[in-house]
């Protein structure tokens, strides 16, 4: 969550206006995604990818940002490919279990 946080705030004017903060329900994705270091590796390239794209070229410290980003980037990939969670796998066992239910209801009013 430090991370999709850092991305938010990273060039961002709202952070002198007021907070910037990630949505609850982003918040509560990652939580979800985040169950093995292949998925936590990816979501770190996602929003490190994320901020990489926000650097401006104008910006007098862009090249050490760049390096510093394309340091974590190299790291995120240096222990085989990123492996990214299909969400509807989260629909599976609720549709299973709703399937069984219905099965027995069923087959109990025989």
């Amino acid at each position: 969550m430090a991370v999709a946080t850092l991305a938010a705030c990273y060039n961002n004017p709202q952070v002198f206006k007021g907070r910037v903060k990630i949505r609850k329900g982003q918040v509560v994705t990652l939580m979800m995604d985040t169950t093995n270091i292949q998925a936590v590796r990816a979501i770190m390239y996602q929003y490190v990818n994320e901020i990489n794209q926000k650097i401006p070229v104008s910006d007098p410290s862009a090249g050490r940002t760049r390096n510093i980003v394309s340091t974590i980037q190299k790291l995120c990939l240096s222990d085989g490919p990123l492996v990214s969670r299909n969400r509807f796998s989260l629909l599976y066992l609720p549709c299973a279990v709703l399937l069984a239910v219905l099965s027995w209801q069923y087959l109990s009013s025989l």
